[in-house]
């Protein structure tokens, strides 16, 4: 399996089809319908396409899609991702609700913006998030990301939201 970078206790990696199972039943949980409504799957089969299409781009095509493993069990908690918008690139990150409030996402941001700028020589990396989603722009405001706009605006998360959008 094909390791970025470590953390005190996470490892990124390149997702594998055989973490379909594990993610199909994190895409269903209540705050990823609520929070990112696009990444809700409803079969494995779906779910297997997706991630063979994020094994495809690892040749630096977007999106790039990443698995956040814990050190301790190698359970996949999650997954990290950076995706094209009309700004630049956005990161995305979401953490399964199990592994919640344990400063997971808050330790992946730092080394993820630095690996991302330096391999990808990327001068700005933009976070989206609604504006009724709190820790996820603490998270971005605790580790270095910086307010750019805040507004209603229609083109994230397949409707029509209040969003804060960072930049660092």
């Amino acid at each position: 399996m094909y390791f970025l970078f470590e953390t005190n206790r996470l490892i990124i990696r390149r997702l594998s089809t055989d973490d379909a199972g594990i993610l199909l039943k994190y895409s269903q949980e209540e705050i990823t319908r609520k929070e990112l409504p696009d990444e809700v799957f409803e079969n494995i089969e779906d779910l297997k396409k997706a991630i063979e299409y994020f094994i495809m781009n690892y040749d630096y095509k977007f999106p790039l899609v990443y698995g956040i493993v814990t050190k301790e069990n190698k359970n996949i908690i999650g997954h990290l991702s950076l995706s094209k918008i009309d700004e630049g690139i956005e990161i995305g990150y979401a953490i399964a609700t199990d592994y919640q409030n344990k400063g997971y996402a808050s330790e992946l941001i730092v080394p993820f913006t630095s690996w991302a700028k330096e391999k990808l020589k990327l001068e700005k990396i933009y976070g989206i998030v609604k504006l009724n989603n709190i820790p996820s722009w603490k998270i971005l405001e605790r580790n270095g990301f910086s307010l750019l706009e805040e507004g209603m605006f229609k083109k994230y998360f397949n409707g029509e939201h209040i969003t804060r959008i960072y930049v660092k």
